[in-house]
């Protein structure tokens, strides 16, 4: 039974394979590729045109030996009630520090740059946010230090564009223990 059964998995798994959108080139995030790393940032409490938030979490209690997921919000709010901005690109840009610590090679997130958002007083405010895993075996302190870090985003709009350093004083950072999100913003 078994040897008449491998070749139909083995189509079924040529054919989701060859069919899978999601693994398709065509359908990954493309972020502003003029990200200057190296670009003089604003304090996000100085910048004119929005306030900056940024949410971090990380899950409290997973099993031994596994990964923790971790999941950054960065929230951006219109300062100016009459002020318009059209094909709003946001990247975010991990630290380095926190880039070693990724499962994975990420090193930005961000909005997608064919999306044609437009911030203005009737939709004042918009979040991006990356979800990962990180390796369970980093002690707690040193994990909370690494996330505390200031990291850069670039906000860019039909007309202009900002670098803003989001620091320790933007950060909050929580722990979710059982599915349920921590009272304390440090843990």
């Amino acid at each position: 039974m078994i040897n008449k059964t491998w070749p139909v998995l083995l189509l079924q798994l040529i054919f989701l394979l060859h069919n899978c959108t999601a693994c398709s080139p065509d359908n990954r995030l493309l972020y502003d590729p003029n990200f200057d790393e190296h670009a003089q940032c604003l304090d996000a409490s100085e910048s004119p045109n929005f306030d900056y938030s940024c949410t971090i979490e990380v899950n409290g209690q997973p099993p031994e030996g596994s990964c923790l997921s971790l999941v950054y919000n960065v929230n951006i709010l219109l300062k100016g009630k009459t002020a318009s901005y059209e094909n709003v690109c946001v990247t975010c840009l991990l630290n380095s520090v926190v880039q070693d610590l990724l499962s994975n090679s990420r090193k930005y997130f961000g909005t997608d740059v064919s999306e044609q958002i437009t911030l203005s007083k009737e939709n004042s405010a918009l979040g991006v946010a990356l979800s990962t895993w990180i390796e369970d075996a980093v002690p707690r302190s040193q994990l909370q230090n690494c996330l505390e870090k200031p990291f850069k985003v670039k906000v860019k709009w039909a007309h202009g564009e900002e670098y803003v350093l989001i620091d320790d004083q933007e950060i909050k950072l929580y722990s979710v223990e059982n599915g349920q999100t921590g009272g304390e913003e440090r843990w």
